[in-house]
Order: structure tokens, then C-alpha cells, then sequence
């Protein structure tokens, strides 16, 4: 039953074989307590027994409308559920996180207070290794003033924690790009933040899972690819022209793509460093990210070695964690001593993280509604 005077919330789900995690999923966004919800989950082509699972809880729960078809990809999916949203305010979900109880009530009263914001993310959680939870913490340059400059350089909200007001923007506005693949999320919050004003609610409202499979993992490459083109778009609005084909292209490894690999960390160094007093540290942490981006790229595409180049061409050793700067420093010359100290360095974040987690409590048993 829904509660009178809640506004409708029209939630979306995209679900492409999201077999594994998806009764968690939807029981999680069931479960809230916002009543007054439609829940469009579009099947996506899957291969797997998504569908079945649901329609099972679609017969359990009228609020559910599912919608399946043949593959057409993430960014045709998720316009296809704005299309087809009635609410005034359009959630994000995805079919392998789980929402908090009250997620989509703390972020409906938001926008109670505030008609005039255009967008609402929150503070979440990351789950790993299927049981494991690790909060994340937001710091002070997340406030509202600081999140245009933000979302030029990365993905200031973490997209299934969003929910939009149609009230605010325009259909033309809150509408994804086939052109930004697997950075659709980057680009759409770079435009609403250039002209419309958004919120962080500092508190974890969502978990979200991390596994080999995700299109943050399977993608990543060309994620990164399309991230870097949306920044040297970025930069060119504001008079900062970057030339990166090489890096765009992903061409092999060479002095000409470190020379514009650094060059693209110097130009945004440049901004920080001419911004007014009070927008300089949102563009240093701006340009911090995007060299944490480009560190990973060559680590990942390139090899230990030509990271280290890359650290030592931009001057950025002191970005770097003490046991980090100390294994590049010491073995960045040799490829295999490198690759073997990464790998353990890499294991002992993964131990360290796990120390630090708690366990990932299944959701309550929902009843029919």
C-alpha cells in the first residue's frame, strides 16, 4: 500500500545477467520505506535467469514493471527507463547493489526542503569479495559550491546513488549520451552541475558491490579512454586545449605518450594554480584525481616501469603512499623485481582492506506486498 502524500519515486533499473546479486537488489528496493514507488527494471538481453527472477517479484509486487528485449547497451537502457518514468523524481539502481532502507526516503525529504536542487547523490558503502563492507568517507570538498569544478575532471557522485528532479530539469537535459561509452554517467553530471545545483547526503545510503564482472571492471580501459576525452573536452572550454591521440588511442608506450599524458596533468595543474583562492583546492583535487587515473592507466596498460616515468616526468612522488613510492623507486627500472613488489604491494592492500571491513548482512525477508 502506498502512504498518501509521498511524491512518486520511479525507480530504474537496468539488468543485463545480473542473476548472481539481483534478488538482493530488488529485495533491498522493495523494502523501503518510501512506499510510493515504481520500479522499472529492464532486461537488457540477458543470458542468465534474470528475467525469472524478475518476474517472480513482479507477480509479488505490483509497483514492479519489467520490460525485456534484445541487447541494446547500458546507455540505451537507462534513456529508455527515463521514457518511461512517471514520477517526479527518478532514482538510479542497479541490479548488483543493495539500497538501504531508507535511501529513497532521506533523499524524497531532500528535495522536500530543496525544491530547487536538480540532483541528489549520497555518502555508500563497497562491497567486496561478495561479503565484505568498507565505508567510504566523503571529505570537506564535497560541498555544493566545490561540485561543478569537481565533475570536470571525475565522477563527483556515484551514479546507482542518484535520484533526479524532473521539476528541474528538462528532458533534453537529463538524458544520456550514446557518444561517452561507459563514462555516460561522467558526462550527464558535468551538464547538470555546469547549469543546475546538486547534493551529497554525507551518510551511506547504498552498497555498492565491486567484482570481476561489473562494467567498472570488464570496461575498464575503455572507461578510462572516455573519461580522459571528457576531460581534454573540459579543459578546451576554458582555454586550456590539450592534443592527446596517442593516450585516446591507447598507442604503445613512448616518449610522445608520456609527453602527453603529463602534459594533460600539467594543464590541470595549470588551472588550479591560476583559480580564485576559494576554487583552487576543488581544482587540485581535480587535478590529484586525474593523476591517480593516468597513474593506473600506465600501471595497468604500460607497466611498472613506464609508471615510474610518469611519476618521476610530472614531479608527483609525493601523491604517493611510502610503501608505493619506496616499490617504484626501487625496482622501477626493473620490469620483472617490479611487477613481482606491485603484486605484493597490492596484496597487502587487499589485507589491509579486509581488516578494516565488516561483514555484509543479507537483507530481512520481505513480505509480499
Amino acid at each position: 500500500m502506498r502512504a498518501s502524500g509521498e511524491p512518486q519515486v520511479s525507480v530504474v533499473l537496468p539488468v543485463f545477467n545480473g542473476e548472481p546479486y539481483l534478488e538482493s537488489a530488488l529485495l533491498s528496493v522493495r523494502r523501503q520505506t518510501h512506499r510510493n514507488l515504481e520500479i522499472i527494471a529492464i532486461d537488457d538481453g540477458s543470458q542468465d535467469r534474470s528475467l525469472a527472477i524478475l518476474e517472480d517479484h513482479a507477480r509479488r509486487d505490483s509497483r514492479l514493471r519489467v520490460i525485456s528485449r534484445p541487447n541494446r547497451g547500458v546507455v540505451a537502457t537507462l534513456n529508455e527507463g527515463l521514457d518511461l518514468a512517471t514520477g517526479a523524481l527518478v532514482a538510479r539502481m542497479d541490479a548488483d547493489d543493495v539500497a538501504y532502507p531508507d535511501r529513497i526516503r532521506r533523499q524524497a525529504e531532500v528535495f522536500a526542503q530543496r525544491p530547487e536542487l536538480a540532483v541528489c547523490a549520497s555518502n555508500y558503502d563497497i562491497i567486496f569479495k561478495k561479503s565484505r563492507l568498507q565505508s567510504q568517507v566523503f571529505d570537506d570538498l564535497w560541498q555544493e559550491p566545490n561540485l561543478p569544478i569537481l565533475s570536470l575532471f571525475f565522477t563527483v557522485f556515484l551514479h546507482p546513488s542518484v535520484m533526479f528532479n524532473r521539476a528541474v530539469l528538462p528532458s533534453n537535459v537529463l538524458r544520456y549520451d550514446p557518444a561517452y561509452p561507459h563514462a555516460e554517467d561522467l558526462d550527464l553530471f558535468r551538464r547538470i552541475l555546469s547549469a543546475y545545483p546538486g547534493h551529497v547526503i554525507r551518510e551511506p545510503l547504498l552498497a555498492y558491490r565491486t567484482h570481476a564482472s561489473s562494467v567498472s571492471s570488464s570496461r575498464a580501459q575503455e572507461m578510462r579512454r572516455t573519461h580522459l576525452r571528457i576531460v581534454q573536452e573540459n579543459l578546451a572550454a576554458r582555454g586550456w586545449p590539450t592534443h592527446i591521440p596517442r593516450l585516446l588511442r591507447g598507442a604503445p608506450a613512448s616518449d610522445a605518450l608520456l609527453a602527453e599524458m603529463a602534459g594533460l596533468l600539467s594543464a590541470v595543474r595549470g588551472l588550479a594554480t591560476s583559480a580564485a583562492a576559494r576554487e583552487a583546492p576543488a581544482y587540485k583535487a581535480g587535478a590529484d584525481r586525474l593523476f591517480f587515473l593516468l597513474l593506473q592507466l600506465a600501471l595497468q596498460e604500460y607497466g611498472v616501469t613506464f609508471a615510474a616515468r610518469f611519476i618521476d616526468r610530472t614531479s608527483s612522488w609525493d601523491l604517493l603512499r611510502h610503501r608505493e613510492r619506496l616499490t617504484l623507486r626501487m625496482f622501477g627500472g626493473a620490469p620483472l623485481l617490479s611487477r613481482l613488489a606491485w603484486r605484493a604491494v597490492c596484496k597487502f592492500d587487499g589485507l589491509e582492506r579486509r581488516l578494516r571491513s565488516r561483514s555484509l548482512h543479507p537483507p530481512p525477508a520481505l513480505e509480499a506486498s
